[in-house]
């Protein structure tokens, strides 16, 4: 049986096999990770898949072809065209110019005195352009050299063209009107009985504008905002409309493109729809989360200050976000003293010393927990609760001895016979409380019935710090007999007693007694003055003194300061540090004056001093990209004492960074805001204050808006897949692009922001969303010489039993060959253990480059994702697949998370 166990044991363990290949498709951020196809990404960023499916290719880049007059205004308009010559004329809207280049050749400007920022919408017939814009300007046409206003037609904001009429729609007047021109002159509005005649058609009600025209050969597609609404027909008489959906519509007019008979267009519900005859799909399923965070072109956002990280990504001057509330509050400028040199800076009297960082009386030692020269011996005030006696005879304090009266505390032993014939005398000892080593004595023998006295002084100042007791003894004649008292440990000082015997030979008392007529230290007062501080916080500043010290019984310690107007002026009077202080001075002194009277029992001690300054001050949020249509609420909640207060603004721009420069206006809490509308938002957050004291916070800001993107998401056919240009993760701005693999049928995403895309033989010509640049894509391996990000992570593979633990072994990787490239590959376990490795992509010997790696032993878990790519310029990769080894571990009982 045992040589059977043995033998199943030393049977190797088969190892299995994960197998990463194409053909590949694309992102599938909907479904749960472990159910993905294996094709598919759980998230990738600037990834395409090859024609054939089998590699997967970093993204090529894009480059600057030309930058138009005015920088700070976005691309809002382009086409591109050839004129009846022959050549190709690329133009595109930008601030208040139209502008053109002819054959590749630099822009110029055809008009410069058009509505600033407008939205175009251009259509194109034979060689000659028809210009329409939101501003609702009078049309005009260009042929590439004469320009023809139309001030017979409506002034629309959208057109398209049929085989053989102009469509127009989103005027003033009219909003839900279609206009169609007659049959043939795309220029002719004027309605009439023919059949080729202009006419119109009002679709729904009056309110509900026209937002966006396409046409095909067989349909008029008519947008709204939440509907689809699509003509068959070819004039006045025969046109018939069809609802397509009650619940889509567009708000993007550049939004859709035709391809292979299905019109692709972004719908008001942000996901991409395909149509045909009819009917509608959903070709985005497989991206709902990607497609959540497209903003709509209509919401009522907030945005909300209440953290110190939603703080922290604003500006502060003489303000502090606050990790205990998350709030702003105003900047605290520390200046202290703490260590020996900075005492040392300052001036020290010689009753005082500097030891361990820390201010003491010299002559008090430095032991905070025996404290002065004298602890409570048991003699002071006629305590007895700290002297030990060593016999049955009591220690009696007694207000007088015989008559005399004490200055200070008495105590005395007596003897009555026949305990004890007589005492031989009174002992006044000091010992060291470790080692019992005597140090001082003194002695008395009495006289016959009379009283003998003996005054002592004893200094101990120049003794060690340590611990010494007193032992006070009276003896009787037999040796070892006697009554003793000793008392509790204390340190250096000076000890002035009296001793007294009293002796008598007949029956009777024998007496003596201590008496502790003064304590004192050596030194019983010093005063430290601080060095100068100069004041960093700016002017009014409203500052406070605090430390840290001891004040012990019998010892008082008093703080004050001083103002100066230079370090080398003379100092203001000594205040109190509750005072007003100057609000102005940049110079300070503190002061501390440390007393110790006869009853010290510890000694006090400084261990620091601090002044606080802080000033009034501003917080200013980051700039937001709002979009703004209409304004909402601002809410501010603050905290305040005295005669604090905050005040509130906010700036508004219509292009990024603008609030640099702009007017602020004001806020009040808990109404709507009343100031302009535009696109970049900036709050401003002004604190008041006239006193230390003063708590001076906000909690927390928020304001809402209706928000509206800028409406110019767009798409285009390029190679013939799909391209839409969308804002994301609540941009104003189109700063993603999606594209639809048709081949593969798969979505990638790119991160290219792009304006009004326009394709031009085998490139794509784009403006900037942000400012009046002109770009090129796709062109080398940058953006515009900025390092491409790209990445794609595979689904997690769970193996052949998802029920049991796994160990991984090897991972192997077969990439392209890009001489100095490198290719990041990260594994993580579902312990979420990620590793990262370079595979260098340099090889001299073959177009493919194949690496096999060792796993770390005992990299155990149910489920296992790789990730490829780079965050590199010029550096491109393409990558074939990957193969993981693991084994299987015997099924167990997993402890719950």
């Amino acid at each position: 049986m045992g040589f059977l166990l043995a033998l199943l044991l030393a049977v190797p363990v088969a190892a299995q096999n994960i197998t990463i290949a194409g053909p590949f498709t694309g992102i599938n951020d909907t479904d749960a990770t472990i159910t993905l196809d294996p094709s598919q990404a759980q998230t990738a960023l600037n990834v395409e898949v090859s024609d054939d499916g089998l590699a997967l290719n970093k993204r090529a880049g894009y480059a600057l072809t030309d930058t138009l007059t005015t920088t700070t205004s976005p691309v809002n308009g382009a086409i591109s065209f050839k004129d009846a010559t022959g050549r190709n004329i690329h133009l595109v809207a930008s601030d208040n110019s139209i502008y053109t280049s002819i054959d590749g050749g630099a822009f110029t400007a055809l008009l410069s005195t058009m509505p600033v920022n407008a939205k175009w919408d251009f259509c194109e017939s034979g060689g000659t352009i028809y210009a329409f814009n939101d501003s609702h300007d009078v049309p005009w046409s260009w042929n590439g050299s004469v320009i023809t206003y139309y001030a017979d037609m409506p002034k629309a904001s959208i057109c398209a063209i049929t085989t053989s009429r102009m469509l127009l729609a989103g005027t003033t007047d009219y909003p839900n009107r279609l206009y169609f021109s007659e049959a043939g002159d795309y220029t002719n509005f004027v309605v009439d009985i023919e059949v080729n005649s202009p006419s119109f058609d009002d679709i729904g009600l009056s309110g509900e504008k026209i937002t966006a025209l396409y046409a095909t050969e067989a349909e008029w597609l008519i947008f709204k905002s939440n509907s689809f609404t699509s003509y068959q027909g070819t004039n006045q008489y025969d046109l018939v409309a069809s609802v397509v959906s009650n619940r889509v519509g567009m708000g993007d007019p550049q939004a859709i493109v035709q391809h292979e008979g299905i019109v692709y267009f972004k719908g008001s519900d942000n996901k991409i729809w395909g149509y045909n005859s009819g009917t509608m799909v959903d070709t985005t399923k497989k991206l709902e989360a990607t497609i959540a965070l497209i903003p709509n072109t209509s919401a009522v956002l907030y945005k909300k200050y209440t953290s110190e990280s939603d703080f922290n990504a604003g500006t502060f001057y003489n303000t502090t976000s606050s990790g205990t509330y998350g709030s702003i509050e105003p900047l605290k400028y520390v200046y202290s003293d703490t260590t020996e040199a900075d005492f040392n800076n300052g001036t020290i009297d010689p009753a005082l010393e500097v030891v361990n960082d820390s201010l003491y009386l010299a002559s008090l030692g430095v032991t905070p927990n025996l404290g002065g020269y004298f602890v409570n011996i048991g003699a002071e005030s006629n305590s007895t609760t700290n002297w030990t006696v060593s016999t049955d005879r009591p220690l009696i304090p007694s207000a007088s001895f015989l008559g005399k009266t004490p200055s200070y505390g008495n105590y005395f032993f007596y003897s009555a016979a026949p305990m004890f014939t007589s005492f031989t005398g009174a002992y006044f000892s000091i010992y060291k409380s470790a080692t019992d080593e005597l140090v001082y004595t003194n002695s008395i023998s009495g006289g016959l019935n009379v009283w003998t006295d003996k005054t002592i002084s004893v200094d101990m100042s120049a003794y060690e710090d340590t611990n010494y007791y007193i032992e006070f003894k009276c003896n009787a004649d037999a040796v070892g007999s006697g009554i003793s008292g000793i008392s509790t440990s204390f340190t250096r000082g000076t000890i002035d007693a009296v001793i007294s015997h009293y002796n008598k030979t007949s029956t009777g008392e024998d007496k003596c007694a201590i008496d502790i007529r003064e304590s004192s230290p050596s030194s019983s007062s010093g005063t430290f003055i601080s060095q100068f501080h100069a004041i960093e916080a700016p002017t009014p500043h409203y500052g406070y003194f605090s430390n840290s010290s001891s004040v012990t019984t019998g010892s008082t310690i008093d703080f004050s300061i001083a103002f100066a107007t230079a370090t080398t002026g003379e100092l203001g009077a000594w205040q109190s540090t509750s005072a007003v202080w100057c609000s102005t001075c940049p110079y300070y002194k503190w002061r501390a004056e440390i007393y110790a009277t006869t009853n010290t029992v510890a000694s006090p001690y400084v261990n620091s001093g601090s002044l606080t300054f802080q000033s009034t001050g501003y917080w200013l949020s980051d700039e937001v990209a709002a979009g703004v249509l209409t304004w909402g609420q601002f809410l501010a909640d603050k905290t305040i004492t005295g005669n604090a207060d905050w005040t509130y603004t906010i700036a508004i721009t219509t292009y990024a960074g603008g609030t640099d420069t702009a007017t602020y206006e004001s806020l009040t809490s808990g109404s709507l805001i009343m100031a302009s509308t535009g696109t970049y938002v900036r709050l401003k957050a002004v604190n008041s204050f006239f006193s230390a004291t003063d708590t001076v916070r906000t909690n927390d800001l928020s304001y809402s808006w209706n928000f509206a993107t800028d409406k110019q998401s767009a798409a285009f056919e390029y190679l013939g897949n799909i391209y839409f240009s969308v804002p994301y993760n609540f941009s104003t701005t189109n700063n993603r692009i999606l594209k639809l693999d048709t081949e593969n049928t798969g979505w990638t995403i790119f991160d290219i922001p792009m304006n009004y895309p326009v394709v031009i033989n085998d490139e794509v010509k784009f403006g900037s969303p942000t400012g009046g640049d002109v770009y090129r894509y796709p062109y080398g391996n940058t953006d515009n010489g900025a390092a491409i990000e790209s990445y794609w992570k595979t689904k997690d593979f769970i193996g052949n039993n998802p029920y049991v633990e796994k160990e991984f072994q090897r991972i192997s990787v077969i990439s392209g060959t890009n001489g100095g490239s490198t290719l990041n590959v990260t594994y993580t376990l579902d312990t979420n253990e990620s590793t990262t490795y370079a595979i260098s992509l340099t090889s001299t010997t073959a177009n493919f480059v194949r690496n096999n790696r060792v796993l770390p032993l005992g990299d155990t878990s149910q489920f296992f994702n790789l990730q490829i790519g780079n965050n590199a310029a010029d550096q491109p990769w393409s990558f074939y697949g990957a193969s993981i080894d693991y084994v299987e571990k015997p099924w167990r009982v997993l402890p719950e998370e």
